[in-house]
């Protein structure tokens, strides 16, 4: 991955079962509010088909990623993919890094065959909506969910190419 403005370049590559620990404890600083994400993406993470990635800026690692890879029913059986997380460090967010990270989420989605990458954020998370909107993201019509805590949360998709 490019440097942000002249910033030190952020690169974003495949985590490890070494960076498990750091992914959980970043969730449970991030979605604090949502609920036990500490568990949530520990069972993310012992899940088959999902995928980590983590953005790293000057040997730092600044945020991860997980997707999954999902199978749809029916003749066509589409392989569709979601971004079960996207979390960054405070002091990464606002810089691009974010954005760098979705791209490497949707290109590993691509990679194994999506079409599609949907995701749920908080219905009165401002921010993470225009975040997504940004990228191309739209709200399914009619597809409100929850989290553990209870806050709304909407359903947010996008094509791939």
């Amino acid at each position: 991955m490019g440097a942000l403005d002249g910033a030190t370049a952020v690169r974003c590559r495949a985590a490890s079962a070494l960076d498990r620990t750091y992914m959980v404890e970043l969730a449970g600083r991030t979605f604090v509010d949502l609920g036990d994400y500490r568990s949530i993406i520990e069972h993310w993470l012992d899940a088959p088909r999902v995928r980590g990635l983590l953005a790293v800026e000057g040997g730092v690692t600044q945020g991860f990623a997980l997707v999954a890879r999902h199978r749809g029913v029916g003749f066509f059986r589409s392989v569709r993919a979601e971004l079960v997380a996207i979390a960054l460090e405070p002091d990464a967010r606002g810089r691009g890094i974010g954005a760098q990270l979705l791209r490497a989420a949707e290109r590993e989605a691509v990679d194994f065959g999506a079409g599609e990458m949907w995701l749920h954020t908080a219905d009165e998370n401002r921010v993470a909506r225009a975040f997504f909107a940004a990228a191309g993201y739209r709200p399914k019509l009619g597809r409100q969910t929850s989290y553990p805590n209870g806050q709304s949360a909407i359903e947010l998709r996008r094509e791939l190419p």
